[in-house]
């Protein structure tokens, strides 16, 4: 039987020894690179597969067409997954005769998901498994074909647990492995009342809440212990590692987080204490055979974490409604990489932030803003700074549907601006250069250009109208209600995640995706009005610096500004950005690839977009009181956009 094995770790060089064993022809081997903020400790696939003169790849974009070409070409009777990280698309699962088969870290259907080996000691599980399921487009979700079970005792960490699961895989596929090849196995559908689906887990999930029982953080240090990351606190504002405790059953009227005892060192829990075993503090290791009175760093201090003191850190507290969006998608995840905020996020769809639910900083709520209006309040009462993304912004949809564009961008914003006024609160507001609508000026300023729309039977205006109305009810409120605000307008952000082609196939993305996708398609580009309108495209990750900065307001003279955001050096006509992709999609995809370009078409406005389109011909930004305000300038030019953007899209 010819089998395509995509494995990764430990477990992934279990199984493809295992198959070579019950004489599968191995086709090929896809792994992946190790990364360098991982500590390995585990076998190398790539290395097996070399031996045994096995070709093998590593690729992070699998699932791209040049891959899925290749797979059907190599017409493998089975795929097997072993701890392989990236999900298969549906075209490579179709692919193989008799289908495909993954070996998942627990006892399916618990525990779905990532890290099932950590959080099944995090959570105080007493048993766990491996399980040998097929393969279906919902993650570890298809038949069982094999599983067994594995105990863990109370002394048990993540390593010696991982050598438990290593040894139940390699005696569970020595057996099933010839059985599958003989195509004499049994199907179990899974248990649907019994799951559970856990995420990723960072190092910065490794902290330590005092506040709970010692069980539960006894649990956790043992879950996260060496090789991982391991779980941590503070120490005068200096990280301390614990890689291994001890439960002390005794109780100490006394807050948690406090220093009982020098030596041995033990510290208060919100039930009982720990008794830490094997710690690290910055480059100093200490255990109880360590006289801890010698590490001067620790001497005498009276706390780890204390909930008043300066050694917790205190995360600011951020809603953003419209989580799932473009802004939203890349503004989350650039503010879990700073560490320093909680976030409250709202959307109607989770698609694009599904990675970052499962993070202790997220809390999300998957809802329209309409029906609950009193958890939107709830949370502006809660939270530091709200930050509403939740709008209308495609021409496409306000030109075709006006009202629910004004109710939306308009009604519902002016609620959450009245919440922010009420619990004075500090409010963050997307603007956009469309308010400056065909002003005159050669550059927009902030507080000196005019805005300048069509008429009231020409729709298009109403998203730049409602937005503008905000603007100045906004200014309005700070001046006399002191609300502390800023404004910021976007010119033609860019990037990754701007729509997807299923909207593309609509005719509703935004320009470049919508390029990228009739190209690919074999569709001519669409240029309205012979593509002379001029537009300043910015990055998505310089816009999102911008904004990191805003939120930040480290010199606090962001408050009750206006800023734009936009890149006046990456001006170009919509033919000049369209020649610009085809020119760069061409080079990157051979002509065998995708379908012949199929050339420009020519479009009135209100043919391409319906009645009531009026066009802009240009809209530069001046973008002075960005750089003053916030020592930012945009770096990256429209070529690498597009570039990465093709590659996203297509998954080269």
């Amino acid at each position: 039987m010819k089998a395509i094995i995509f494995a990764y770790h430990d477990i992934g060089c279990i199984g493809l020894l295992s198959l070579i064993k019950s004489g599968y022809k191995i086709l090929s081997v896809i792994t992946h690179n190790d990364q360098k903020n991982e500590k390995i400790f585990f076998s190398s696939v790539k290395s097996i597969a070399l031996k045994k003169n096995i070709p093998v790849f590593t690729s992070e974009t699998i699932n791209s067409f040049i891959w899925i070409e290749y797979f059907k070409k190599l017409e493998p009777d089975v795929i097997f997954s072993f701890y392989y990280r990236n999900i298969l698309c549906s075209e490579i699962l179709k692919i193989p005769k008799f289908g495909s088969f993954n070996l998942h870290g627990s006892l399916l259907p618990k525990y779905r998901g990532c890290c099932p080996l950590n959080w099944s000691i995090i959570r105080g599980e007493y048993q766990t498994g491996v399980t040998l399921h097929r393969m279906t487009t919902k993650i570890d979700h298809g038949p069982i074909i094999s599983q067994v079970k594995i105990n863990i005792n109370k002394l048990d960490n993540a390593i010696s647990l991982h050598k438990k699961i290593c040894y139940a895989a390699y005696n569970m596929l020595n057996k099933i492995a010839p059985v599958i090849l003989k195509k004499n196995f049994c199907e179990t559908p899974q248990n649907c009342h019994n799951t559970s689906y856990f995420g990723k887990r960072s190092p910065e999930d490794g902290l330590i809440d005092w506040n709970q029982s010692a069980k539960k953080i006894y649990n956790l240090i043992r879950g996260l212990t060496k090789p991982w990351p391991g779980a941590f606190s503070y120490l005068n504002n200096k990280k301390i590692i614990f890689w291994k405790s001890k439960i002390i059953k005794k109780k100490y009227d006394i807050d948690p987080g406090l220093i009982i005892k020098i030596n041995p060192l033990i510290i208060s829990c919100k039930i009982q204490a720990l008794n830490i075993i094997s710690a690290q503090y910055t480059k100093h290791t200490f255990n109880n055979k360590t006289n801890i009175y010698h590490l001067s760093m620790i001497k005498n201090k009276k706390y780890v974490i204390y909930p008043n003191s300066t050694s917790k850190p205190i995360l600011k507290k951020i809603l953003i409604l419209g989580i799932n969006g473009f802004i939203g998608y890349h503004i989350t995840k650039r503010l879990l990489k700073s560490n320093s905020y909680k976030i409250y996020g709202l959307d109607l769809k989770k698609n694009l932030i599904e990675k970052f639910i499962n993070n202790s900083k997220i809390k999300f709520l998957q809802k329209n803003i309409k029906s609950c209006s009193h958890w939107v309040k709830e949370k502006v009462k809660k939270c530091d700074i709200i930050l509403p993304l939740i709008a209308i912004a495609r021409p496409m949809q306000y030109v075709q549907e006006p009202i629910k564009t004004f109710e939306l961008d308009f009604e519902e914003n002016l609620k959450i601006i009245r919440y922010c006024v009420k619990y004075k609160k500090r409010l963050i507001f997307p603007s956009t250069s469309e308010v400056y609508g065909m002003c005159t000026d050669k550059e927009f300023h902030e507080t000196n250009s005019n805005f300048v729309t069509g008429s009231v039977r020409n729709q298009r205006w109403i998203y730049a109208s409602s937005k503008q109305l905000l603007d100045r009810i906004i200014w309005a409120y700070g001046k006399s209600n002191n609300l502390l605000f800023t404004i910021f307008r976007p010119f033609n952000w860019v990037g990754s995640r701007l729509d997807d082609f299923k909207i593309a196939q609509m005719n509703h993305a935004r320009v470049i995706t919508q390029m990228i996708f009739n190209i690919a398609h074999g569709l001519p580009i669409n240029l309205v009005n012979c593509g002379k309108q001029k537009r300043c495209f910015t990055d998505i990750y310089d816009g999102i610096e911008a904004l990191f900065r805003i939120i930040e307001n480290k010199k606090n003279n962001c408050n009750q500004e206006i800023i734009n955001i936009g890149n006046p050096k990456n001006e170009y006509s919509i033919l000049e950005l369209a020649k610009i992709v085809v020119h760069t999609f061409q080079k990157f995809t051979s002509s065998n690839t995708f379908p012949k370009f199929s050339g420009f078409r020519n479009l009135r406005g209100d043919e391409y977009y319906g009645f009531g389109y009026q066009d802009i011909e240009y809209r530069k930004p001046n973008i002075g009181i960005a750089q003053k305000l916030l020592d930012w300038k945009p770096k990256i030019q429209i070529n690498n956009t597009i570039n990465y953007m093709i590659k996203f899209f297509l998954q080269l």
